[in-house]
């Protein structure tokens, strides 16, 4: 499979997915659809995000990267839908976006609250999740898994990027930098938790995208080591005080 045709992962030939029991199968098509509500719901919330950068003055090249990332999550949602149809062999209804309830960081200002809000998304969650994806498209065996995987891994690397990009970017002064760094240890746990908690099938069965609870710790550290304090580090985010947080006992 070379180039991506969401249809085609319906029906394309796949010997893992054939060789599964029934019960796994089920399984893991529904982990796929509970996936596809995921990404649909994620890209309500870039749209917005994109509404915030907006109003704030974001730069041209953010803002165009946000606004392709919600056609991407939506495609996302189609790409993990059509999955979980091949996996569980008939037609599926197709998901709705959650309702989100707005998120306040205490009493911030609307803006510095929209700015806490797109670094949470973009810096942490997105970054976690091309860690996480790097490593599903590791472990995978099945072809339309693979190629799935493959096209969110591709997205997800430019909407982390968004976020990195915003913080180095001239729309954002000292200040706004002293804010993100201030609320950082806040945006870490939200960040971590909300992947632990996520309500997965708890089940590990790699080879088909799906990885178990207990995989996730050490791919959440492996980046929050290797990507994202650094990253705030090089776009001059004062991360004392996540560090603090984060490495204490």
């Amino acid at each position: 499979m070379s180039a991506l045709d969401v249809e085609t992962l319906r029906t394309a030939p796949d010997e893992a997915i054939d060789a599964l029991d029934d019960e796994l199968r089920a399984t893991v098509g529904h982990e796929w659809l509970r996936r596809a509500d995921v990404e649909l719901t994620a890209s309500s919330l870039t749209a917005k995000l994109v509404q915030g950068l907006l109003l704030d003055g974001a730069t041209p090249e953010v803002i165009e990267l946000a606004t392709n990332a919600v056609g991407e999550e939506a495609r996302h949602a189609r790409v993990c839908h059509a999955v979980a149809e091949r996996y569980l062999g008939r037609k599926l209804p197709y998901p709705r976006a959650r309702r989100l309830e707005e998120a306040r960081f205490g009493d911030a200002p609307p803006a510095v609250n929209r700015l806490l809000l797109f670094v949470l998304h973009s810096c942490v969650n997105e970054t976690l999740a091309t860690v996480c994806l790097r490593e599903g498209l590791k472990l995978a065996a099945s072809t339309v898994v693979k190629a799935a995987t493959r096209e969110l891994l591709s997205d997800d690397l430019n909407h982390a990027r968004m976020g990195w990009a915003h913080l180095a970017s001239p729309a954002l002064d000292d200040t706004a930098r002293a804010h993100v760094g201030a609320a950082l240890p806040v945006l870490l746990r939200l960040g971590r938790d909300g992947w632990l908690d996520e309500p997965r099938s708890g089940i590990d069965v790699p080879e088909h995208g799906v990885l178990g609870n207990p995989s996730f710790p050490p791919l959440l550290r492996a980046a929050f080591d290797d990507l994202i304090l650094p990253g705030f580090d090089h776009v001059g985010v004062d991360t004392r005080p996540a560090r603090e947080w984060y490495y204490s006992p």
